[in-house]
């Protein structure tokens, strides 16, 4: 009776990972399919154990792609997404500013570009700028806080993501 009680609580947590099976074209499934087939316990235990152990593998490299994802994705324009992140920190490689508007843009070392809005304000951006701390804002805005290596930061201001 343990035995089939074992066979039954596996197959329901392959049940639960069964998004990952589709990931992979059906491939784990069919492994599933020929575990169950195996007459011996101890080895439709093994082969169910390795099968487990491949669909966990899967299940958090698929996770921390979404996660890279996410973060690349950080500041476009996409419907309201309840797993967004809220902040990102990102290194500078060069910034510029604007003579007639004021407004710096800074070119991250993710890829990612930021134009500040700051609509008259005055801000002053520490000496020898080497990352940024962009938070989400209201309204689907974003504010940038500039930072030096010692920690040092300037008046946070809104931003916009520009590429």
């Amino acid at each position: 009776m343990s035995k089939i009680c074992l066979f039954i609580s596996m197959v329901m947590s392959l049940l639960v990972l069964v998004e990952t099976a589709v990931a992979q074209d059906g491939k784990i499934v069919d492994q599933f399919l020929k575990c169950g087939e195996i007459a011996d316990d101890t080895a439709r235990l093994a082969c169910l154990d390795d099968l487990l152990g491949t669909v966990n593998k899967t299940r958090s490299e698929f996770a921390e792609k979404a996660e890279a994802q996410k973060k690349a994705d950080f500041g476009k324009r996409t419907k309201d997404d309840p797993d967004s992140i809220d902040t990102i920190k990102a290194g500078i490689e060069r910034f510029t500013q604007n003579n007639v508007s004021k407004n710096y843009t800074f070119f991250l070392d993710n890829g990612q570009v930021w134009r500040t809005n700051s609509s008259g304000k005055k801000i002053r951006i520490p000496s020898k700028p080497s990352y940024v701390v962009i938070e989400r804002a209201v309204f689907g805005s974003f504010k940038i806080t500039v930072y030096n290596d010692k920690g040092r930061n300037s008046r946070t201001v809104k931003a916009k993501r520009v590429q």
